[in-house]
């Protein structure tokens, strides 16, 4: 190893992608991807008004995989009684950090990449994807973002707990209780108490939400189609308070998504720094 290098990361990098995770976890990686078949032929190249629900999919499909990989990333170096000789190196906690945040965002990206193709394949087909690539561009930012904090919330709980099966368990309470209870509050809210108070506050509560923030950003389709909602509908280009044809109301939503989003990756990482130093400082003076 060259003089210099990361020990830890060269680790991480070096482990097989599509050979980690159990047999059973990769049947079902391989069962989802070929069911995407039906909700792309559907949502993309059928009815290109319903884009939003594909992305959904993907962000599904990355909830239940990505944890997966991260989960155990600190767990498993207790496990094997290993985390106690790593913090006595001369190794940073943050660099520590850092590589096993990559390796599990390497993995679940690369995956989730593959359900992400067929949108790049039906933005040169579809006409009304094509008419709509600023909305394209989003669901990708998204969905790497959702990468980025599902990897991070499984890494964190990692941190915080000691048998992988618990870090494990955490990551998807944490997860539903981000991305998927706040969506269930609002469609409750937006059905029964339109035009209320409480529908406008359940609303901005779903911004940490990826499933929110892919239908929540405008689209235009051509044939007239609308999602629903007015908000869907792309202002005329030129037209007072636009921004390349979109209003810029109507891009709050996204907004705050990226700002929660960075805001709680960033909390996550401060945390487990602080948690590590805490542990690597005890470390250091016992050694």
């Amino acid at each position: 190893m060259n003089d210099g290098a990361n020990p830890v990361y060269d680790k991480e990098m070096r482990s097989e992608i599509f050979g980690q995770g159990t047999l059973m976890l990769r049947m079902a990686i391989q069962i989802s991807m070929i069911l995407a078949i039906i909700p792309m032929a559907v949502c993309l190249y059928i009815w290109p008004h319903l884009s939003p629900w594909y992305i959904c999919y993907a962000i599904l499909f990355n909830v239940l995989v990505g944890p997966v990989f991260s989960a155990g990333s600190v767990t498993s170096e207790r496990e094997r009684q290993t985390l106690d000789l790593l913090l006595t190196t001369t190794i940073s906690p943050w660099q520590i950090l850092w590589c096993k945040l990559v390796s599990g965002f390497r993995v679940s990206g690369v995956l989730t990449g593959f359900l992400m193709w067929p949108v790049i394949l039906a933005l040169f087909t579809t006409f009304d994807l094509f008419s709509n690539i600023p909305a394209v561009i989003a669901w990708f930012v998204i969905v790497v973002l959702t990468c980025a904090t599902t990897a991070s919330l499984a890494l964190f709980c990692s941190c915080i707990f000691t048998k992988t099966s618990t870090s494990l368990i955490a990551t998807y309470v944490l997860i539903l209780s981000l991305f998927v209870a706040p969506v269930a509050v609002n469609f409750f809210a937006q059905n029964w108490f339109d035009g209320s108070q409480a529908a406008t506050v359940t609303r901005w509560t779903t911004v940490a939400s990826p499933f929110a923030a892919a239908h929540e950003f405008p689209i235009f389709v051509s044939d007239g189609a609308d999602m629903g909602s007015g908000y869907w509908r792309r202002a005329p280009a030129g037209t007072p308070n636009s921004l390349w044809g979109y209003r810029l109301q109507d891009l709050t939503h996204f907004g705050l998504y990226l700002l929660t989003t960075f805001s709680l990756i960033g909390l996550l990482m401060g945390a487990m720094v602080w948690l590590f130093n805490g542990r690597w400082r005890v470390a250091s003076s016992n050694a």
